[in-house]
């Protein structure tokens, strides 16, 4: 008798893990090092972009603090529309 033919795999998508952590972070991330690190940025150069206000997520600054919408810096990172202005 022959033997049977080996069960196919159905291939699984997997969520990046940084999707995870961002998703579980809240409402806003630190500029540096979340939301610089994620978009490949220096820390220089995110500070930069941070307060001349041309970071790709829309950013809020708290005080002497920056930080960036989660919602937005996901939309940015998975492609999924540009973020917010």
């Amino acid at each position: 008798m022959p033997s049977p033919a080996p069960a196919q795999t159905v291939p699984t998508t997997r969520r990046p893990t940084w999707l995870e952590e961002l998703e579980k972070a809240g409402p806003t991330v630190s500029l540096w090092p979340t939301a610089g690190k994620a978009v490949g940025a220096s820390k220089s150069h995110t500070y930069q972009m941070g307060r001349a206000g041309t970071f790709p997520a829309k950013v809020i600054k708290l005080g002497a603090s920056y930080r960036v919408v989660t919602a937005d810096l996901i939309r940015l990172l998975s492609g999924d529309g540009p973020a917010a202005a």
